[in-house]
């Protein structure tokens, strides 16, 4: 069983010491699950950790920073997506909630066009699109056309390129 992390209430490391507010809980396609600890050090500033999941221990006589509601990920690690801001397609292979925000950064992974490596772009959720989903909507518009096509029988639908008006004249435009 996994275990649960709030985010916003406090956390020691069980083998630095180190205690901080858990601020982003990070979930790997390996299983792998990390916590980020906004901690103030010995000198006065403020840094942000990852800690292992397993090794950190509630702080419970320590008041929360904020409340946090938790994110529920529809990503599926391992599927193909699309970020419709960039057009980029790749397998999603992590997700971050961070403390305040209402969706998930997701990571995909896709190889470089240059050299065939791996890359890893970081994105909002709400900008993905599963890629099977995307084929099922344009075999769905596809079809449509066709039938639409089909119930208009030969011929363009609307003057343009190439069209031809009643008296077989190109329209001007």
């Amino acid at each position: 069983m996994a275990k649960k992390i709030k985010l916003g209430h406090w956390y020691k490391d069980t083998l630095t010491d180190i205690e901080g507010a858990a601020v982003a809980h990070e979930r790997h396609l390996t299983g792998c699950d990390r916590i980020q600890l906004r901690t103030t050090t010995a000198e006065g500033d403020q840094k942000t950790l990852e800690f292992d999941i397993t090794r950190l221990k509630r702080i419970k006589d320590r008041e929360p920073v904020m409340e946090h509601t938790p994110v529920k990920s529809l990503v599926k690690f391992g599927e193909e997506y699309i970020d419709r801001t960039t057009g980029i397609v790749g397998k999603a292979t992590n997700t971050l909630e961070r403390l305040g925000l209402a969706h998930m950064l997701v990571s995909i992974c896709y190889p470089s066009t240059r050299t065939g490596m791996p890359h890893y772009a970081h994105v909002d959720e709400p900008w993905l699109s599963k890629i099977a989903d995307m084929d099922k909507a344009s075999a769905r518009v596809q079809e449509k056309a066709a039938e639409d096509k089909k119930q208009r029988g030969p011929g363009p639908s609307m003057p343009g390129i190439g069209a031809t008006d009643s008296m077989g004249e190109r329209p001007s435009i």
